[in-house]
């Protein structure tokens, strides 16, 4: 069941020998505004895992964020893409990056993920692969089996499904009637209209489906926003937390990469 997440040590003492272990972060890069109440959550995820896995504390103990939030018409509520406006606007983001000297680019958007090979390279900016994140840490759990809590949108993609196959586990999607809920309340999270019902209503589903399948794997950033900074069972998986510790492995420069 659900508890608070604990919190990290409150002082400088406590930290030991972890602050000796701490290098120089790379510059990281957000891609949000997909929707902007997501990328708000992502960024305080970030540093909540930079207090909890690697004891920052001090202004100077955290990375250099840049969180560009694109006012995109190129998403829709429900994870519908129109590449011909989505495109041109993360190659600005990714343009802005290089001149910022960025290293480290996530987007806290499962949808977004889909697209991203259809954008330019560019060379000193590493985009985090949330796909792969997500796949590896569910194949680590061993499972045969899971359940995706996403967007319609990216539900009729099926970007996860070979990734997932090609580990050996099946992929499942919630009953139709389910899904136009988890539709609603992306909604209700985007517009700031959500309730600590809608909350209760979506763990409620996650204690449902963790008893017919081995993993669950909660993939849109709204939902994330809905589940906060609670713990979860260990066989429930939320994507924009697994994204938060892809990122900042991939931008400490002495990371153990088994944080």
């Amino acid at each position: 069941m659900i508890s608070p997440m604990q919190p990290a040590p409150k002082t400088i003492e406590a930290r030991g020998v972890a602050k000796a272990s701490m290098g120089k972060w790379l510059r990281i890069g957000i891609i949000g505004g997909f929707g902007p109440r997501a990328s708000a959550h992502f960024y305080e995820l970030l540093v909540a895992r930079c207090s909890e896995r690697y004891q920052a504390i001090l202004d100077s103990d955290y990375p250099y964020i840049i969180l560009a939030s694109l006012a995109s018409r190129g998403l829709s509520e429900t994870g519908t893409v129109n590449e011909t406006m989505l495109i041109p606007d993360l190659e600005e983001a990714l343009s802005l990056f290089d001149k910022l000297g960025i290293s480290v680019a996530a987007v806290p958007c499962c949808s977004i993920y889909a697209y991203l090979d259809r954008i330019a390279q560019h060379k000193g900016v590493q985009i985090v692969d949330l796909y792969r994140e997500i796949v590896e840490v569910t194949f680590r759990l061993q499972a045969k089996d899971a359940e995706i809590l996403c967007s319609s949108g990216l539900r009729r993609m099926r970007a996860l499904d070979p990734l997932f196959l090609s580990k050996g586990i099946e992929l499942h999607y919630p009953e139709v009637s389910i899904q136009k809920t988890i539709d609603q309340w992306i909604v209700e999270v985007m517009g700031g209209r959500h309730s600590t019902q809608t909350t209760k209503s979506l763990l409620k589903l996650v204690d449902k489906l963790m008893r017919r399948r081995d993993a669950v794997v909660i993939a849109c950033s709204e939902l994330s926003v809905l589940v906060g900074l609670s713990s979860l069972p260990i066989n429930v998986f939320d994507s924009m937390r697994i994204l938060a510790d892809a990122t900042l492995r991939s931008a400490h420069r002495y990371s153990d990469h088994n944080c």
